[in-house]
């Protein structure tokens, strides 16, 4: 039977994955070793990063970490014959500003369409952007702010009241994800955008304290190095608002 081999099965979206495919798939996080023998795998979906933008920015260890961990994933790509991958970008690519984490992101896409043109190898390019879910350990900013309200600790904004972000649960994410991989023949050589809605983040913080009756001690910080304010079109957008996100996610 033909596998599925899928990397950064640890994270979010590639844990969920992992339980979809179940035993057609193969995972892989930090601490486990690539397949020995590649030969039975006919696609690789890889979303393993460090995706936390702040750390590699604080961090660019982190940034080639990432590079790295994509070469690997082509060139185990090429060894093995695998013509068909999928990869996790970020959307933050399309944004004028750039930082240590959209540059390994670049190399990404990148490397994707010169192992097309060199090797032969079909990919699909996914950007996802404010992916979330509550059972991640990952200190994504959704989580953060959720926590932050709920525990009476301040709510950290970096930029002004008109900063924006798309939030979509990961649930949703993969269930538009699914269709593109299913029909990779139809996909392939294309860029993908996942998001949700377009929200302004105090609107996202008045969402939070409605669903958690609780109040928000929102501090306004400057913006982050590097990280846009703006929300770009997404390809695929969501259907779930962000607040019937927070009814699935908190269990009510």
């Amino acid at each position: 039977m033909s596998k599925i081999f899928i990397t950064g099965t640890k994270g979010l979206i590639a844990g969920k994955l992992l339980e979809h495919f179940g035993e057609k798939a193969i995972g892989f996080d930090k601490g486990d070793t690539f397949p020995e023998n590649g030969a039975n795998i006919d696609l690789i979906i890889h979303c393993a990063s460090d995706c936390v933008i702040r750390e590699v920015i604080k961090n660019p260890e982190l940034m080639m970490s990432n590079i790295n961990i994509t070469y690997k994933v082509m060139e185990f790509a090429r060894k093995n014959n695998v013509k068909k991958v999928v990869l996790f970008s970020s959307s933050r690519t399309r944004h004028k500003e750039k930082n240590p984490y959209t540059v390994s992101k670049q190399f990404l896409e990148n490397i994707a369409e010169g192992y097309r043109q060199c090797y032969g190898i079909d990919y699909i390019i996914i950007q996802p952007e404010t992916v979330w879910g509550r059972n991640e350990r990952n200190r994504r900013v959704i989580n953060t702010w959720i926590d932050a309200v709920l525990l009476g600790k301040e709510v950290m904004f970096y930029g002004d009241k008109e900063k924006e972000l798309p939030p979509i649960t990961a649930k949703e994410f993969v269930e538009l994800l699914l269709p593109l991989i299913e029909n990779f023949e139809e996909n392939k050589g294309k860029t993908i955008s996942i998001a949700g809605p377009a929200r302004k983040v105090t609107d996202i913080i008045t969402a939070i304290e409605n669903a958690t009756k609780k109040k928000a001690n929102v501090v306004f910080k400057p913006a982050e190095t590097a990280q846009p304010q703006k929300c770009s079109p997404s390809t695929i957008t969501g259907k779930q608002t962000f607040e019937e996100q927070l009814k699935q996610e908190l269990g009510q």
